[in-house]
């Protein structure tokens, strides 16, 4: 009867202290059963579906606007399996399908079960944590997972023609602007009667502009070695508990985590002088969005950098896409 109230009936609104997602990637067969037949798996080479489990510290949760002495502290655990539907209009939509969720508290479960379909059970949370490693366990749903943060994040491989694609997504205004002008002019030319060679000129011209970045950087960023580092070898730089390394950049970093990786015992300190009162462009604001933030990068003006004279044994200074 009142099962419109499931139906996410009205937002609500939280503070995430910690979430730990783990994916695992097991046959098709094993998950197949579990999902409606309006949906699809979505495998890896026909063989592999993937099932993914989400945990969540929250704080406060409570619906949206209200004030937060009314909102709920919850341990919550989402299963869900990635499905592929194919809706009426024929395309192919990705997502993933809920199985069940957890809960640490019954309040959850009473409340979750009534506004939501996610199916929820309490089950028993238990979290340790120390300055090395994170403990999250329950006897009741048989999991343990022990998290060592001692080790160091992991540098993610660039994409193919990550440069490129960076220059057209950082200025794309630019790539519009430029197309939508090259297309009036041709416009212009079926409407007036002006020099074809005239014509062949600006296009030429305008090509030249809008592709030679691009190859240039394709280059640059993509093919010369610019990102693995090899061209410091010559150098003969010792890697050693004694060096500091500086990594200046203006507000879009690329390089922290590989030098991290290319000199594992030296200290690395990482200062970003981007102002963002200053630096207003539009390519640099959709770049920061998308910017690794090196752990404990600072903050610093232009006209000073608070270290000692003599201080760093290696300083770099990139700017790339």
């Amino acid at each position: 009867m009142l099962t419109f109230l499931k139906n996410h009936p009205f937002a609500v609104e939280s503070f995430f202290e910690c979430s730990t997602v783990l994916t695992f990637a097991v046959p098709k067969e094993q998950l197949q059963h579990l999902i409606p037949e309006c949906l699809t798996l979505d495998t890896y080479q026909d063989k592999w579906a993937f099932i993914a489990i989400a945990m969540v510290q929250t704080k406060d949760l409570r619906p949206k606007s209200f004030p937060k002495f009314l909102g709920n502290d919850f341990f919550l655990i989402g299963y869900r399996i990635f499905v592929r539907y194919n809706n009426i209009q024929g395309k192919n939509l990705r997502g993933l399908y809920i199985i069940k969720s957890e809960t640490n508290k019954k309040k959850m479960e009473f409340m979750g079960n009534l506004f939501t379909h996610y199916n929820y059970t309490t089950t028993d949370i238990t979290q340790t944590e120390t300055d090395d490693k994170k403990e999250i366990s329950s006897l009741q749903s048989k999991f343990k997972i022990i998290i060592d943060k001692s080790v160091e994040e992991v540098t993610l491989p660039r994409r193919k023609f990550q440069g490129v694609l960076n220059i057209l997504s950082f200025n794309r205004h630019f790539y519009v602007f430029g197309l939508i002008a090259l297309g009036l002019i041709v416009l212009s030319f079926l409407y007036f009667n002006w020099s074809s060679l005239f014509l062949w000129i600006i296009i030429a011209a305008f090509i030249y502009g809008l592709l030679m970045p691009l190859i240039v950087s394709a280059y640059v960023y993509d093919f010369s070695g610019y990102y693995n580092f090899e061209w410091l070898k010559k150098f003969n730089f010792q890697d050693s508990e004694k060096k500091l390394i500086l990594n200046i950049n203006a507000g879009f970093d690329e390089t922290s985590f590989i030098l991290k990786d290319v000199f594992p015992q030296s200290e690395l300190r990482v200062f970003d002088f981007y102002n963002v009162e200053r630096h207003t462009e539009p390519a640099i604001v959709r770049a920061r969005k998308v910017s690794h933030i090196y752990p404990n990068t600072q903050q610093i003006k232009t006209d000073k950098i608070l270290l000692d004279d003599n201080s760093v044994d290696m300083i770099f200074s990139f700017c790339g896409p």
